[in-house]
């Protein structure tokens, strides 16, 4: 199975980058350190403030819990990096 791939390019500096479509293990296992990485600043904030919703559980449910979030942002990293581009005016070019 191959990954597929956007390209998105910047009108006003005609820069282009290639994103993977799809989960990121990167955002998985290195979470806040990849949304940090990628200036996703308001994702890691939201995100910390749910972790810090999760800690008033008692530990079983709250590991559960943070699995369960850690794998929905691994599952949906690349989505928010492509609506990052999109805020910071670019367009997608080809898809494939």
């Amino acid at each position: 199975m191959s990954k597929e791939w956007v390209v998105l390019r910047n009108p006003e500096t005609d820069q282009r980058v290639r994103l993977p479509l799809g989960p990121s293990w990167p955002a998985f296992f290195f979470t806040y350190a990849w949304l940090l990485w990628k200036h996703l600043w308001f994702e890691c904030l939201c995100l910390s403030v749910v972790n810090s919703f999760l800690l008033w559980l008692s530990p079983p449910l709250m590991g559960l819990a943070l699995l369960m979030v850690w794998i929905y942002v691994g599952a949906n990293a690349n989505e928010y990096l492509i609506r990052h581009y999109y805020r910071r005016g670019f367009s997608e070019v080809a898809k494939g």
